[in-house]
This record gives structure tokens, sequence and C-alpha cells, in this order.
């Protein structure tokens, strides 16, 4: 093996996988080694199942030392500390739904229109905020014991450095945070019924969060006194590996959920009506990992969560990975083609809609299983393309990477591309994120560094693929009784 001259570690806390990922730097950064583990649902369980991959990574390469190492995760997810720093609570996650009525008393005491246009973040169960006044009225005696709330990669960078520390990517998800501060505001935080004084230092882009401290992570192979960075938000981490860092940029990051990440004009954003427009369409607005620029956040909860349930109750004895095997040539895609509306846990963006559901249009009596499998790639593919032009305002990007585990599904890539106007490229190293927080913390150290790799997924474009969105999106609109009211691609309802 070829020693590298200079070796970051990066750490990347999904909600289904946690990624480890000991990089290589130079003009093309490259992996010596990578494991991953299952998320673990309990904080001490995620810090174990991390310093167990990192010490499978370290051992890959013992003549190595680690220059840096940065920390990712989801953002939302979090769990409550005693003063001593053990958990006092399992991890609570960006899907958890218990604190659904307690967001709609909130927002009898926030103006939800007020916090979208402070922090960029919607007021509902998701977020933190709601999270905290659940326990607070319902678990009163464990929140009254409670000094610390930390996100997924604040106690990763806790068990590393011995410092609560998080960074404003993932601050700015807990809707405690105005865009662009440098501190958690205290009447938000207040206003979910948490002292201020009980949450992480947020760190400033570029930040060093602390060292690497002596424990377990030294007993894994890292040494004592290596700087330690707080990447960010997985998504936001993905985007600016790929070299998604300027307006006109875009990063569709798929996984168990789905995210379009756009890089957007600060002036497109600056007033209180163009955020209030994002927060109608279902959208986030937050800012870059660098903190100099905007950009717009699309999620839905359809991606490889809906591929995996389709697999288990639709198509025994097929795997995610295979589900849309022969599926190269497109089939008949005009006016009779089948489309899926692939909303098995509701519609987040855009035009938000809980009470969506799963449903097959234009299902005819001789479609087989590859024509429905069809449909389903389809509708998978045609909802993030209208996430994209929505989370771009219309402005359609010239490029959009795609990155995460659910790129290997070749050809539901392939789909995507076919089905898109514009140029579709993918990373070229599945694990986007953790490589992005290795190079995050090589960038923050001083270190030369470059981005992941991308390659154009080269498809010719579906026939009519213009007339297939159109349907898409005019058969979602009439589902939920409310037609649109202007063009497709920057449509407008009464209620948005």
């Amino acid at each position: 093996m070829n020693v590298p001259t200079s070796v970051v570690l990066g750490i990347d806390v999904g909600t289904t996988n946690l990624k480890v990922a000991l990089v290589a730097l130079g003009d093309a950064p490259r992996t010596v080694a990578t494991a991953t583990r299952s998320t673990p649902a309990d904080p001490d369980g995620l810090v174990g199942a991390v310093v167990r991959a990192v010490a499978e990574t370290t051992a890959a390469a013992p003549e190595v030392r680690v220059a840096a190492v940065g920390v990712a995760s989801m953002a939302e997810t979090g769990a409550a500390f005693d003063r001593a720093g053990r958990p006092l609570t399992a991890l609570v996650d960006w899907s958890d739904l218990r604190a659904t009525d307690t967001a709609r008393k909130l927002a009898d005491e926030v103006d939800p229109d007020d916090l979208f246009v402070r922090t960029g973040v919607r007021l509902g169960p998701k977020v933190p905020l709601a999270k905290w006044a659940w326990f607070a009225e319902h678990e009163p005696t464990t929140w009254g014991r409670a000094t610390m709330w930390a996100g997924a990669a604040d106690v990763i960078v806790h068990a590393l450095t011995g410092r609560w520390v998080t960074d404003h990517t993932l601050a700015g998800r807990t809707g405690a945070l105005a865009l662009g501060a440098g501190e958690f505001d205290a009447g938000l935080a207040r206003s979910g019924r948490l002292d201020p004084a009980r949450l992480p230092e947020v760190s400033r882009p570029g930040e060093v969060a602390g060292t690497v401290r002596a424990g377990p992570f030294t007993a894994a192979g890292l040494v004592q006194g290596t700087p330690v960075y707080v990447a960010g938000h997985d998504h936001a981490v993905g985007a600016h590996a790929v070299g998604v860092r300027a307006p006109g940029h875009v990063a569709d990051s798929l996984g168990t959920s789905e995210a379009v990440y756009a890089v957007v004009d600060d002036a497109a954003v600056a007033g209180a009506a163009a955020r209030r427009r994002v927060a109608a369409n279902g959208m986030s607005l937050v800012r870059t990992v660098a903190g100099e620029r905007s950009a717009v956040v699309a999620g839905s909860p359809a991606a490889g969560r809906l591929v995996a349930w389709w697999c288990r109750a639709l198509a025994p004895g097929r795997s995610p990975s295979t589900l849309f095997d022969g599926l190269e040539v497109p089939a008949r895609s005009g006016v009779d083609a089948p489309l899926v509306l692939p909303y098995l846990l509701g519609r987040q963006a855009p035009f938000p809609d809980p009470a969506a559901r799963l449903d097959v249009v234009g299902l005819g009596i001789d479609d087989g299983d590859a024509r429905l499998r069809y449909a389903l790639c389809a509708g998978l593919s045609l909802h993030a393309r209208w996430m994209i032009e929505e989370a771009t305002g219309g402005a359609l990007p010239t490029e959009v990477v795609l990155l995460g585990g659910p790129t290997r599904n070749a050809p539901w890539m392939r789909r995507k591309a076919a089905l898109s106007p514009w140029r579709t490229t993918r990373a070229e190293h599945e694990d986007a994120v953790a490589l992005g927080a290795a190079l995050l913390a090589a960038e923050r150290a001083g270190l030369p560094t470059g981005t992941v790799a991308t390659r154009e997924v080269s498809v010719p474009p579906t026939p009519d693929a213009s007339g297939a969105f159109d349907r898409f999106v005019a058969a979602v609109l009439r589902d939920d009784g409310r037609p649109p009211t202007a063009t497709v691609g920057r449509t407008t309802r009464g209620t948005a």
C-alpha cells in the first residue's frame, strides 16, 4: 500500500446506518478504509457502534495517523442527558411524531410564520422545539433532571472531546437558532420549555469543536489531541462534498428519505414574503455549511423506505437493489401509462399534505408486474423533479448531483435522469456524506483537499418526459381536491 501523507476521518450518523470513512487527501481524495454499522437507538449504543467502526477503519491502515476528524449526522434527532453526561432518553429521531399535538399547542404561543421567517424552520412534530415541550409536559421528572439536549453528531463529538458542541446547520434545524446567528435564541428555546444553557455551544463555520481525549477513541486508533470538527447536517455536508456550493447548484440526497438541497441567491429569500412562500411549499431555508449562502431544502419520506416497503408488501422475493431490474428500456410512457403517487407517509413537499397516501393512477387491467414497477420508479423520479423545480423557483438548474446509498440502484437513477430536463450526475462514492465530513475536517484544519468525484448518468431522455411530469403533478393536485392555479413547476394554490 502507498502510505498517504495526509489522512482524515469522516463519521456520518444516518437514520438507518452510520458510516466511517478513512480518507487520503490529494487532488483526487480516496477512501483508505470504510466501515458501516446499524444506527442504535440509544446514545451509549451509538457511541459504542461508532467506536467499533473507527477501530475497524484504523486497523485497516495501522501505518497512518489521522490528522483531523469530522462528524456529520441527520438533523432533528437528539437525546437528553444528565449532569454526568449520562443519557436520560433514547435518541428521539426526526420521524418521531409524539409531539404532533404539542406542536399544535405551541402554535398558540409561537407564531409559525414568524418562526419560519426568523429560523427557516416550519413548526411541527419533527422540530426539536416541539419535542422539548412534549418532554416538559409528559415526562417532567426526566426533563427536570436534563442538563443537556444534544443532537446525534453532538453526542459523538462529546464522546470524542468531552465538549458539548454543535454547528449552525444542525442547530438551525431545532427551531431555536435564527438564520445567520452564532448562538441559540434564548426566547425560542424557552418557548420549548428548555433553558438555553442546556443546549450545546454553536461552533462557527470552520471552528474546531475540540480535540480527541484519552478514552475509547484513542483505544480505537485515534491519537489524543487530534482536532475534531462538527461537519454538520448530513444533506448539507454531502452537497458541499460534491461541489454544490453556489446558486443554481442542486444536490439530490437519497437514503431512507430523500432531500433536495438547492443553493439560492440570498436576495431571492431575503424578505418575509419570500420566506413564507418557501414555508408554504413545505420546504426549509438554511445556510450552507460554510455559512456564506442560502439554500432551500425540500424533503420527502418516500425514497429508500418506500422501495423497501414495496418489496416486503408487493414484491416478495425481490430486494430494493433489484426491484427495478429489467426496466432499462422505458415502458410505454404516454397518456395511458400508470403512475404511482409515492406518498406512503404523506407529502412533506411541495404543498405539504400529511393525509396524502400511496395511489396508482391509470392502472389498467392488462398491466402486470413490470409496468407497475415502472410506475413506482417513475413516480419517485417525477416527485423528485417536482421538488427540484419548486425548490429552485422554476429557475431550472443546469446540473443535479445524486448522492447516497440508493444511487447504487442503477435502473432507478437512469430513470431519474431520463425524466429530468437537466444534466444528472452521480457521486462516484456511495458514502459521500462520510467523505464530506472528512473533507470538511481537512479543509478546516488547513489541509489541501478536493471534492468527491461525480460522473454523468448518461441516458436518452424518456419520450414525452415533460408530458409525464405534467400528468404526475396534475394527478397529485387533483388527488387532494385542489386543482393547480398556475403552470406546473411554478404551481400555486390558494392555501399556499
